[in-house]
């Protein structure tokens, strides 16, 4: 700053109810590096901000659902770190016939080159003359099939036939060969036989699908951790069809909701955002998701943190603050047990809410 200025900080807010303002005030406190800035507000006093323990997504969105209803035509919206927690809530309010507006979608999840490797393990399983779904998949597990056995086979594949059939009938392959083949055919016959969870589950693990993105994750520009986000997301969306032709259909119907639900600006009470495309919006109602330590806050600032490096945590606080206030009257904040069927922490920042404000009455 230029010598002789000053700081003018605004500190009225017309946004929020006051018990909405004093959490937000008292909680950003805790940070050591900020302005010495307090928000205010007269509007009129309004309900208590909402702590909601729930079991799991289903339902999350089950309580969402009902508050929206109760809400009636109140602007809401559902808030989150990051985009993959879109595709599911967006599954499952679409099943429940709830409309919604997405702001910043992208095809992230669906270009995925996971979700084109699981569509092709469930092609081919499906259809073993699909030589292009096995040529994408057959390196990625135990195949222990080599790149000129398939140059082989689709040589001989012109007319669409069966791979295994022509494997067996191939006098060009080893004996090893063959075996490998049969071996693979027996698999593909038993995952038939499999829902849409269990066969995820099967290629995960049985077939060392996991172990193949570990060892390559840094190759592909991401971080394992983020991959298997992916293919848990994957899994949670699959054990809700029934066989694995509805997978495949089911996943592009979602693909198509969230394409149309882009375009609903305006046309929908209920808004979909991370947190960080929400600055500067309020709404009449706020629902926090995914407050659970490494989401928020992010695993790297937490370790930051225990290494003596404040920052990045509190940069983190700053992100939550900006989401307790885009609430106008109610502010949701929802603590899951269980994502993705495992056992979750809450966030932190729960912690620090429930000593800082229940006793204040402001919970």
């Amino acid at each position: 700053m230029y010598k002789g200025t000053k700081k003018y900080f605004i500190e009225q807010t017309f946004r929020s109810t006051p018990e909405i303002v004093a959490l937000a005030n008292r909680f950003i406190k805790t940070n050591s590096e900020r302005f010495n800035k307090e928000l205010r507000t007269e509007n009129p006093s309004g309900p208590r901000v909402n702590l909601v323990k729930v079991k799991d997504e289903p339902q999350e969105v089950e309580y969402i659902i009902q508050e929206i209803a109760s809400a009636r035509k109140k602007k809401s919206a559902i808030l989150y770190r990051n985009n993959m927690a879109a595709i599911k809530l967006a599954d499952e309010l679409s099943r429940r016939g709830v409309s919604f507006y997405i702001r910043d979608y992208n095809k992230f999840f669906f270009k995925n080159f996971i979700i084109e490797d699981i569509r092709s393990f469930i092609i081919f399983t499906l259809d073993n003359r699909d030589l292009e779904a096995f040529s994408r998949i057959y390196y990625r597990i135990n195949s222990f099939i080599a790149k000129d056995t398939l140059q082989l086979l689709a040589s001989k594949a012109n007319g669409g036939k069966d791979i295994f059939e022509l494997a067996q009938s191939s006098m060009e392959l080893s004996d090893n060969q063959r075996r490998a083949m049969a071996r693979l055919r027996k698999i593909f016959n038993f995952l038939k036989s499999k829902g849409p969870g269990d066969f995820i589950d099967y290629i995960e693990k049985d077939l060392a699908y996991s172990k193949y993105l570990k060892d390559n994750s840094a190759n592909i520009g991401y971080s394992y951790e983020s991959l298997k986000v992916i293919l848990s997301n994957l899994k949670s969306l699959a054990v809700r069809s029934n066989s694995l032709v509805a997978f495949l259909v089911r996943l592009e119907d979602l693909e198509k909701v969230l394409e149309e639900s882009k375009l609903k600006k305006g046309k929908s009470n209920l808004t979909l955002s991370t947190i960080h495309s929400s600055k500067g919006l309020e709404f009449e109602n706020v629902f926090l998701i995914d407050l659970i330590d490494n989401i928020i806050p992010t695993r790297s600032s937490i370790e930051s943190y225990e290494q003596g490096r404040f920052g990045e945590l509190e940069e983190e606080r700053r992100l939550m603050y900006v989401a307790l206030t885009r609430a106008k009257q109610r502010l949701h904040l929802i603590v899951m047990e269980n994502k993705n069927e495992e056992k979750v922490k809450p966030s932190r920042f729960i912690d620090e809410i429930i000593k800082l404000y229940v006793k204040d009455g402001v919970i």
